[in-house]
């Protein structure tokens, strides 16, 4: 079921162009990378999701971004102050996470320019407050390690709408969990044929279990293995020079940029697709990349402006924090068009 999704053309790769990629699932519908998540990218129609996965402190993978969880409970009564190297599989999946998408649920006119907007619990303030006073948060922490100022931006979001979050979370009631990634990827084989999954790696030393997984649950041809880490994306591909491949398994890379130092990795390299970040790249850039049979898709980017350009340049899909935004978008955008052909 879902709201009715207009059908789009699709690129040479047989995906929808440009394919909607639910990033960490649906944000609005569950914490991030949960089955609540995951379920509600698919009731918005995307045509796959991308997850994180981190490793546990038992040697499992779960669907983890973050190596804590300060982000993903904002409000609860008691933070997890363990990391999730720290913890055992089953500790992990039973840290219960709040809803907190019924803060998020704001879209401005122009989108999020900036990724973490999408993030920033709009409806506990006046909004020119919480942006104002988050961005002097995010200063402050400027030279902090990426993951670290992120931290104390949602630590400081805790800390003064703490009471807010917690009355709005009981208001609510619903938690959720972070999932084992067999459970991840046994349910994206529920899916329709087609349906793919990103599955980013968060760290190094994940991809002999995630190949093991992926063979148990017979995914492979659900699934495009990549991280936006350079040392992870090397063990991956150097994992499968020395080891078959799954058949249908697909491997990327988060590039971010084409460039002088980005370039040669093209030719070392087996890439079904790069990710590239939005506004960072044109039709040039796709077109080079199609020649070498490389899929092309764009780091979020959630603004309508950036939403128009990547269909006009061809490319191949899209991440996404604004899934229902952006269907939104677009069945406006195509009654536009009908009304100016008439």
């Amino acid at each position: 079921m879902g709201e009715k999704i207009t059908q789009r053309p699709r690129s040479r790769s047989g995906l929808d162009r440009p394919a909607r990629i639910a990033h960490r699932g649906d944000i609005w519908s569950g914490p991030e990378n949960t089955l609540s998540a995951f379920t509600g990218a698919v009731r918005k129609g995307c045509e796959g999701i991308e997850t994180d996965i981190r490793k546990t402190g038992d040697g499992k993978i779960v669907t983890a971004h973050d190596a804590g969880f300060l982000r993903v409970m904002c409000g609860a009564p008691v933070i997890e102050e363990r990391c999730v190297n720290e913890m055992s599989l089953e500790e992990v999946c039973h840290v219960m996470l709040p809803f907190a998408g019924h803060l998020l649920e704001h879209f401005p006119e122009g989108g999020f320019e900036n990724e973490l907007y999408a993030y920033f619990p709009w409806e506990l303030d006046d909004r020119e407050t919480i942006r104002a006073r988050a961005m002097q948060c995010l200063s402050a922490a400027e030279y902090l390690p990426g993951e670290e100022r992120i931290s104390r931006l949602f630590q400081w979001f805790h800390i003064n709408y703490r009471d807010m979050y917690q009355v709005l979370g009981k208001q609510d009631g619903r938690l959720d969990h972070y999932m084992p990634l067999e459970d991840y990827l046994n349910w994206i084989n529920t899916q329709p044929e087609g349906f793919f999954t990103e599955i980013e790696c968060k760290e190094e030393g994940l991809i002999e279990e995630t190949d093991r997984l992926i063979r148990r649950t017979g995914t492979a041809h659900r699934c495009i293995l990549f991280s936006g880490i350079e040392a992870c994306n090397r063990e991956i591909q150097d994992f499968y020079k020395r080891n078959p491949k799954p058949e249908g398994l697909r491997l990327g890379a988060n590039l971010r940029f084409l460039s002088e130092s980005t370039l040669p990795i093209l030719d070392e390299w087996e890439l079904y697709e790069v990710g590239l970040n939005a506004g960072a790249f044109g039709k040039d850039e796709v077109e080079l990349l199609h020649q070498r049979g490389i899929r092309v898709f764009s780091n979020l980017g959630d603004t309508p402006s950036w939403w128009d350009m990547l269909e006009r340049i061809g490319a191949d899909g899209f991440k996404t924090n604004c899934l229902g935004a952006y269907n939104e978008w677009r069945k406006e955008n195509k009654n536009r068009e009908i009304k100016n052909e008439c």
